[in-house]
């Protein structure tokens, strides 16, 4: 886990999950596998490589954060009858994959927002080296108001290639 600091105080710890949601938002995954379930097995995709974007937006003086995640990934390992030859079945890899990210973000948003009360992610240094004149007005309020401001979470991995691809073997025993 890693702590969580709110004022130079330590008010708590992240757990794993929680932990790769921050290192994904900070852009600090360079290889990581992601595991699910999928057509009654286990599907592993392994992130080769990630990056993330942090925007903040105003709309009517209200502060958002768009964070975008993209990186690359490849099937790693295949524990289920999923047929690789087929096109629809990455387009359904990818989906999969970009909701597991996404669910891990969401959970450590809302655990620092909520529980924790806390700016983990530098939002705030963001906002400041983005918008300074914006960041002046919101500088002394922002530990009231961070808890508040939406953040939205968009993640696009896209899966480049599988290893040797072939029929599964389950499929080999269920033809004898």
């Amino acid at each position: 886990g890693i702590a969580v600091f709110r004022e130079n105080k330590l008010i708590g710890w992240l757990n794993e999950q929680e932990s790769k949601g921050l290192n994904y938002i900070k852009g600090n995954v360079q290889r990581t596998f992601i595991v699910f379930d999928m057509n009654d097995g286990e599907i592993g995709i392994e992130l080769s490589e990630s990056k993330s974007d942090i925007e903040p937006q105003f709309q009517d003086d209200k502060l958002s954060i768009k964070v975008k995640i993209t990186g690359e990934a490849d099937v790693a390992e295949v524990n289920t009858k999923l047929n690789l030859m087929s096109s629809n079945v990455f387009t359904e890899l990818e989906k999969k994959t970009n909701n597991e990210i996404k669910d891990v973000v969401l959970k450590v948003i809302s655990s620092a927002q909520k529980e924790f009360r806390s700016d983990i992610f530098g939002f705030g240094e963001i906002v400041h080296q983005k918008n300074s004149k914006e960041w002046a007005k919101l500088k002394e309020s922002w530990g009231e108001s961070f808890p508040d401001v939406p953040v939205d979470v968009h993640v696009d991995i896209k899966i480049q290639r599988t290893g040797t691809i072939s029929d599964p073997f389950q499929n080999e025993l269920i033809k004898e």
